[in-house]
């Protein structure tokens, strides 16, 4: 069984690229433009998304109301979720790890440590075998890839 994950931001490319990653490494990945299609995502897709990756900034719900919504939903009140922005505060950090956040990355992210995080994440939530298969590209993602 692939560990399926929800990819949450406002940029086409962002997703895109995330897709590409994750399906090379052996995870089933949805994506969303936004929070609202986020949640909607999540209520259709039942308990089968294991983890969510989203930005702060995204349309009609911020990213911090994101977390608290998803808390909120019964089937995934224990998803991990990762949050990966540009906003580097740390009151932005604080408040997002208070609302429920499992990891906070800043971009451009490494890609290997994505990839690390998010195998470390589904290990210490679920007993659900991990894709195995490594990365080795050493580029970094951002806005202007």
């Amino acid at each position: 069984m692939n560990r399926h994950i929800l990819v949450v931001d406002a940029s086409e490319k962002i997703r895109n690229l995330f897709s590409f990653l994750l399906k090379g490494e052996g995870f089933k990945v949805s994506t969303a433009s936004n929070a609202v299609e986020a949640l909607t995502d999540l209520s259709y897709q039942g308990n089968k998304i294991n983890l969510v990756i989203t930005d702060i900034n995204t349309e009609h719900m911020d990213g911090f109301s994101l977390i608290k919504a998803i808390r909120d939903i019964k089937n995934h009140a224990k998803t991990p979720i990762i949050i990966l922005s540009t906003e580097t505060a740390e009151e932005s950090i604080r408040h997002a790890m208070s609302l429920g956040a499992d990891m906070y990355i800043t971009k451009p992210v490494q890609p290997e440590r994505i990839v690390r995080n998010i195998k470390m994440l589904l290990t210490k939530s679920s007993t659900l075998p991990i894709p195995s298969k490594r990365y080795s590209h050493r580029s970094t993602f951002s806005e202007n890839v």
